[in-house]
């Protein structure tokens, strides 16, 4: 039996970046009663499927993901980060038109506040389709294990 560090993993699934942003309430708004959050700090992580791959590298095994994003600047954050943790990206399908997904959480003195999703739920397009199902034909004897990550 491999160790877990000799392990390869598909991870196949939808691919979203979590973005915190965190700050401080100082006072309501005058517009609408609502909390006026100052922004002291901001952060970038993966989340859905590619949070699953991140974690299987931080418990010392290799991961591939298979999925979709965006061409657009945060799908250019996900090959980003995945860069620097070596993992390869050709499951990764671009697609002109489309967002990639980001959850963007608002966090004021140590409470979640609001959270705002953009994302594109239009199913995917023949052509993607067929490169994500052309990926998988051609790679899946390098993979031990296939994790399906379906965020909701």
């Amino acid at each position: 039996m491999k160790k877990f560090s000799e392990v390869n993993i598909l991870v196949i699934g939808d691919i979203v970046v979590d973005r915190f942003l965190w700050g401080v309430v100082s006072r309501i708004s005058p517009e609408a009663p609502v909390p006026v959050v100052t922004v002291e700090k901001e952060e970038y992580m993966l989340g859905g499927a590619a949070n699953v791959l991140q974690n299987i590298y931080a418990l010392g095994s290799n991961a591939a993901l298979c999925g979709v994003i965006g061409n657009d600047i945060v799908g250019d954050r996900v090959i980003s980060i995945l860069h620097s943790l070596s993992s390869p990206i050709g499951g990764i399908v671009k697609v002109a038109n489309r967002l990639t997904t980001i959850k963007t959480r608002v966090i004021a003195q140590h409470q979640q506040v609001v959270r705002f999703d953009k994302e594109d739920i239009d199913e995917i397009d023949d052509k993607t389709l067929f490169l994500l199902s052309d990926y998988l034909e051609k790679n899946t004897d390098l993979f031990d294990v296939v994790v399906v990550s379906d965020y909701m």
